[in-house]
């Protein structure tokens, strides 16, 4: 059960800002569910995007969000974000830019260590760093390089991740 409330509009040409809050809830059933794995509480997201100057944009986001986990005792996971994005764009389709985010994925269950008595709430923060060209070839066509760097730090053993992702190639359509 969702219930959401709403704000969108626009501050200029390519200046759209939006703010969403509401009240979720989601229950779980089975035998192995219990009254405290329930997720009952307020999420949102919002955004918002200004010209800085010459046709580069930078936009500003902040979410709330719970989502289905698949951890075991854990029924879901609130998932935190802020974000920043900054966009270049020049008259013949092509642009550069840039993105980092940081997030957290909450779980609300202890979990078991092994065969010992330990538990612990899992807790994972992640830091994402982006940064792009689209040089364009013809209409709704680009070739896209990019590298992203992602890293996550994680309380739960072999959880921890970082790699770096190079991409070069044709993008068809619109991104």
């Amino acid at each position: 059960d969702t219930v959401y409330g709403q704000i969108e509009g626009q501050l200029g040409p390519r200046q759209p800002y939006s703010v969403r809050v509401g009240w979720q809830r989601l229950n779980f059933s089975g035998p192995a569910v219990d009254e405290a794995d329930h997720f009952s509480g307020i999420v949102g997201q919002a955004k918002l995007s200004v010209i800085v100057g010459g046709g580069t944009i930078f936009t500003v986001q902040a979410q709330r969000q719970p989502f289905r986990s698949f951890v075991q005792s854990n029924n879901y996971y609130v998932f935190d974000l802020i974000g920043a994005w900054v966009e270049r764009y020049f008259p013949q389709g092509s642009g550069i830019g840039g993105d980092i985010a940081l997030s957290s994925n909450g779980y609300n269950q202890p979990i078991a260590q092994g065969s010992s008595d330990t538990v612990y709430y899992r807790r994972d923060r992640r830091v994402q760093l982006e940064a792009y060209a689209n040089l364009a070839v013809a209409r709704n066509v680009v070739f896209r390089v990019s590298l992203a760097k992602n890293r996550r730090y994680s309380n739960a053993p072999g959880a921890d991740f970082n790699d770096t992702v190079v991409f070069g190639g044709f993008v068809l359509g619109w991104i």
